[in-house]
């Protein structure tokens, strides 16, 4: 059996990796399913790293229905599922030890980067500027008709920083690399689902197919779907999925594949006049939120970890060659 080091941040919890029950019986089911896809997964953290051994010093594995401890495991493949503003760093030192990483870091860095996500995707996104001050902001606010802007970091990610505001209660405090974008009003909701009211669409792509999809609806007086600030999740059904978003993502893949096995998913608007826009990529799409679709959940980690399985096959086939 093959072991996958999955590099996370846990906790100081002595019984789990994570505090939150919602994510400990999320990884758990990630390494159920990695079992089944004959993958041994290991949780843990790149700064345990024994160079010298070549092994990760400590680290968490989910075995006969609880958590335990491990020491000086060996591992055949890399996993990141660190901080967005790391990976581009965190794939150089991978790369460095001779590890292979998945994702790719160059996919990494096109999905964590809104900046790079905007200028390769720029016919499929709204307009975005990159600004630094105040003095960048008011001027690349003169490309932008939409009176309500959102702002958010270059690098951020679970909606954290995120701003919805109108232009006129603007104030100074612009941060570096914050990203400036034009609002899309989603508020029509997507007349082929049968939704109404503000949304967001994921889509999750596991090796070029759409593996599932969801919307998160926002709580009433927001507009952000993320689900740690309340949203609804509604799964949809891929047949159900309009066919103008599959080919957004078609088009969006036919760039990706260059990176073979692959795992990332998509945010998609869709305007007024039914135009869906393209908001933001994610290499590392959440695991848990799964709560009431926990078959889904086991699908979703099954088809996840049997492309790590793959991949590692692959590699093994071209070591032979």
């Amino acid at each position: 059996m093959d072991s996958v080091l999955i590099h996370t941040r846990f906790s100081s919890n002595k019984v789990a990796p994570f505090f939150g029950e919602r994510k400990n019986q999320s990884f758990a089911s990630l390494i159920q399913q990695g079992k089944k896809n004959d993958l041994d997964i290991i949780l843990s953290d790149m700064r345990f790293y024994n160079k010298n051994k070549k092994t990760i010093c400590t680290g968490w594995i989910f075995e006969e229905g609880k958590w335990k401890k491990i020491k000086n495991k060996n591992f055949n493949l890399v996993y990141y599922r660190g901080r967005n503003k790391d990976s581009l760093k965190f794939a150089k030192l991978v790369q460095k030890l001779k590890h292979p990483l998945r994702n790719h870091y160059i996919l990494e860095n096109i999905c964590n980067d809104k900046i790079l996500t905007s200028s390769i995707f720029q016919r499929l996104m709204p307009k975005t500027f990159l600004i630094n001050n105040h003095y960048e902001l008011q001027n690349s606010l003169k490309n932008i008709k939409t009176e309500k802007i959102v702002l958010k970091p270059r690098y951020g990610a679970y909606g954290k920083g995120v701003i919805i505001i109108d232009k006129k209660d603007l104030r100074n405090g612009i941060k570096k690399d914050t990203v400036l974008q034009e609002f899309i009003d989603s508020s029509k909701g997507i007349d082929e689902l049968k939704i109404k009211g503000y949304h967001d669409l994921r889509c999750i792509i596991i090796d070029g197919k759409i593996d599932h999809c969801y919307l998160r609806m926002p709580k009433k007086e927001c507009l952000l779907g993320n689900m740690r600030y309340g949203a609804k999740k509604i799964r949809i059904d891929n047949d159900d999925l309009p066919n103008i978003i599959r080919e957004k993502i078609s088009f969006i893949d036919k760039k990706m594949k260059v990176f073979d096995n692959r795992v990332y998913s998509a945010d998609f608007l869709v305007d007024q006049n039914r135009k869906p826009w393209l908001i933001e990529l994610n290499s590392k799409p959440g695991t848990f939120y799964y709560d009431n679709a926990l078959r889904i959940r086991e699908r979703y980690h099954f088809n996840l970890t049997k492309s790590i399985r793959n991949y590692i096959d692959n590699i093994k086939i071209q070591q032979v060659f």
